[in-house]
């Protein structure tokens, strides 16, 4: 940054644009300065919209946006104001596209009546616009307004002259059908500049949530008159402590989504500081570091290590099975112990973005379940495989997600002997539910 350099105003001045535009330039760089002060990572995405329809026609394209880029600038766009925002996906792109979105590193604007255009690519694009006075509407003047001359490049192009933030990222699933990667974080001034990143918080708030209702019901188990722990029970008093001081923050963030992912970051690595004396493995030292301009990696691998922890300090009963998708529409378990097979009800656990509550019945009716090795023979005989049933009632003792539906794969005929027999298990999605979450729940039988 330059010196900051005030202009004084005295009489007898002969006023020219020099000095509104270093007067300009002077209050933007103060405030910047100031801002970062106190807050060194206050930049990054705010807000943005990107338009499904448009990519599934092969354009990524911006509804709206609101960023302040690494350089103190603050943007807005919105295409019922500005011009189309958007970038062809046809030809010539790779499996994966990294999204910018730039603004040229200078203060220039294009298009002032009298000035001459030397070709450069400017930050700004002049609109004049006539204005009302506030105090009296009939009063008129011309003025000139300066819109951001926003461009969308690839992680292929360069951006040396730009300030830029990436918003997306895509990858090819064929024939030049590109789909956004739904877990990529954007470098985001608040939490909700994100989806993935409030899911994440939701979630890590449940089981926070969850471990300590269990632990909270052991210790009155434990005692109905005094609310103590016996000394062979301090480490999950400790736990329950960690869990204890952290909901209340995280109920915060859930109330406040608007506050800047780096509080996350702050109290996730005091969860895991808290809870590494229970591994061998993880050492405080090795805990992820916050990259603001990175937070996909960061987040991943902060909550994969805090999940990990959290299973060391206090071992779920319930145990899940390891979907893998085969196909686009073929989910698959092969090597099942046999152990599970006999001792465990079989619970799917389905997260759905869809908001007809019908699609419930749908999935109980035509989603197929059965062996692998007979699931392609129970699609196209339409057989109705292994019966699924859905639990509006969860049993007790199975750990529920805020927003999952449950059915109970029933344990019973010949398509279920085969499952036994095989210890294989195939799961046959139709195509209006390939955007669900899914995963296999197995809770002890009584």
């Amino acid at each position: 940054m330059k010196s900051l350099r005030k202009v004084i105003w005295a009489e007898g001045m002969f006023l020219g644009q020099q000095h509104f535009q270093l007067w300009d330039q002077y209050y933007e760089s103060y405030q910047n300065l100031q801002a970062r002060s106190t807050a060194p990572l206050s930049w990054g995405v705010l807000s943005y919209d990107i338009d499904e329809e448009a990519l599934e026609n092969g354009q990524f394209r911006l509804s709206q946006c609101q960023v302040i880029f690494p350089d103190g600038r603050v943007v807005s766009y919105d295409i019922s104001e500005d011009a189309p925002l958007a970038l062809d996906l046809k030809g010539g792109h790779s499996e994966k596209i990294d999204l910018y979105i730039c603004l040229p590193a200078n203060r220039n604007a294009s298009g002032i009546n009298g000035y001459r255009d030397n070709g450069a690519l400017c930050a700004w694009n002049t609109d004049y616009t006539r204005v009302s006075d506030e105090n009296d509407p009939n009063r008129q003047r011309e003025v000139m307004l300066g819109r951001p001359n926003l461009i969308l490049l690839s992680g292929e192009e360069s951006r040396e002259n730009f300030a830029s933030l990436q918003i997306a990222e895509l990858v090819n699933d064929g024939d030049d059908n590109y789909t956004l990667v739904e877990d990529f974080i954007p470098t985001s001034a608040r939490m909700n500049a994100s989806p993935r990143l409030i899911s994440m918080m939701q979630s890590i708030l449940e089981l926070f949530s969850s471990k300590a209702r269990v632990l909270n019901e052991q210790r009155k188990q434990m005692s109905a008159q005094i609310a103590t722990f016996g000394h062979t029970d301090v480490s999950n008093f400790l736990v329950l402590q960690t869990l204890s001081g952290a909901i209340p923050v995280l109920r915060h963030f859930k109330d406040n989504p608007q506050l800047h992912p780096e509080q996350l970051y702050q109290l996730l690595v005091r969860v895991i500081g808290q809870l590494c004396p229970f591994s061998f493995d993880i050492d405080v030292h090795g805990v992820p570091k916050y990259r603001h301009n990175d937070l996909t990696k960061t987040f991943d691998a902060i909550e994969q290590q805090m999940r990990g922890l959290i299973d060391v300090a206090m071992p779920d009963k319930m145990a899940t099975l390891q979907l893998t998708k085969e196909a686009d529409l073929l989910w698959s378990i092969d090597n099942i112990d046999s152990k599970h097979l006999k001792g465990n009800d079989f619970y799917i656990a389905v997260l759905s973005p869809m908001d007809d509550p019908m699609w419930v019945k749908h999935f109980e009716k035509i989603v197929k379940v059965g062996a692998r090795a007979d699931i392609e023979m129970i699609v196209a005989s339409a057989m109705p495989g292994v019966r699924m049933v859905h639990m509006q009632r969860p049993p007790s003792n199975l750990p529920i997600k805020s927003g999952y539906e449950y059915f109970r794969v029933e344990r019973k005929g010949d398509f279920w002997k085969r499952i036994n027999s095989e210890r294989t298990l195939g799961v046959y999605l139709p195509k209006a539910f390939r955007k669900i979450k899914m995963e296999i729940v197995l809770v002890p039988r009584d």
